[in-house]
């Protein structure tokens, strides 16, 4: 026994310097400042939406005078193509997940299934039909989530939905919730954290339709979050970043920014922040310090990262990180 406890110890020590020296080389990597880096542009296009997951990365291009878009999936650690479709609407958010991509769009009366389902594809076309159609919200969708089973959504119509994928029935529907809804991260496949322009962030149990806990601290409108495992990042129009834990409903630290945070990502070592007038940071989440800014990406409305890119969207074009 006494043998298996040590031996179990020492795996335990390997194990944990393992991880430390991947984290001080992901330091050492963010902070090198010849990360290459490449800029897709959008021309007369706006790129309204993002996400980055494994080796995909999914953008849209929003072209608002005409109400339609182009959307784009390549593999982020060539660009090279490898999907690409148009819709005629106005995309807000997109999400992909196991070959499958959700697209989430601007409200129209003669259009109202502005939640879609797309299969990924191996060849490129100008159209392409859904495979499933999420019907019940009566506004533009601002925020989604994903799992095997589920889509999340988010609307400007003050309401949560939940969506089974296979039926593309409403499974239930969070309701009551003051103003609309600006994003959505989620904590597993049954807990889902939203904030919202009232201030306030909800830990949702989409089981059961509920909130089954409130955050309050920020002042202004909630323009992001983001989690990983026990920790919350969240940014407001009150110019401030707050640090909270999943097990208290008051923040545990608290950071002043010159201008609005519009765009947070996140992983368990660092924090990306996207604004307006300011640069990309990237920030040590232990120490709350910056320890990387990203020259040229200002007006970034959203931002991604993984352990070895980071995406920034800067309403005209996307400017990719690597190192």
């Amino acid at each position: 026994n006494n043998n298996n406890n040590n031996n179990n110890n020492a795996n335990e020590i390997t194990s944990n310097k393992l991880i430390f020296a991947s984290h001080w080389l992901r330091y050492k990597a963010w902070n090198n400042f010849t990360l290459k880096s490449q800029t897709i542009s959008a021309k007369n296009d706006e790129v309204h939406a993002i996400d980055l997951k494994d080796d995909y990365l999914l953008f849209a291009k929003v072209n608002p005078l005409k109400q339609c878009s182009s959307i784009f999936v390549k593999n982020i650690h060539n660009l090279q193509q490898i999907d690409y479709f148009k819709l005629n609407t106005n995309v807000f958010k997109l999400k992909i997940y196991d070959q499958l991509i959700t697209i989430g769009s601007r409200y129209q009366e003669d259009l109202p299934n502005n939640l879609m389902l797309f299969k990924l594809c191996d060849s490129n076309s100008n159209s392409r039909n859904p495979i499933q159609r999420f019907i019940g919200h009566t506004s533009g969708i601002q925020a989604i989530e994903m799992n095997n089973k589920n889509i999340i959504s988010g609307s400007t119509d003050f309401t949560i939905k939940v969506w089974d994928i296979e039926t593309g029935n409403n499974i239930n529907s969070i309701s009551g919730l003051q103003k609309h809804i600006s994003c959505l991260s989620a904590f597993d496949d049954n807990l889902i954290y939203s904030g919202s322009w009232d201030s306030s962030i909800h830990l949702i149990d989409i089981r059961v339709g509920s909130s089954i806990r409130k955050y309050n601290g920020h002042s202004k409108s909630i323009n992001c979050l983001a989690t990983q495992f026990e920790t919350i990042v969240s940014a407001s129009d009150d110019k401030t970043i707050k640090i909270w834990n999943i097990g208290y409903e008051d923040y545990i630290s608290s950071i002043s920014t010159k201008t609005a945070v519009k765009s947070i990502d996140m992983d368990s070592q660092f924090f990306v922040t996207g604004m307006i007038s300011e640069n990309t940071l990237l920030w040590d989440l232990k120490k709350l310090k910056v320890i990387r800014n990203f020259e040229n990406t200002i007006n970034c409305y959203n931002c991604k990262m993984s352990t070895k890119h980071l995406v920034c969207g800067l309403f005209t074009k996307l400017k990719i990180f690597q190192f």
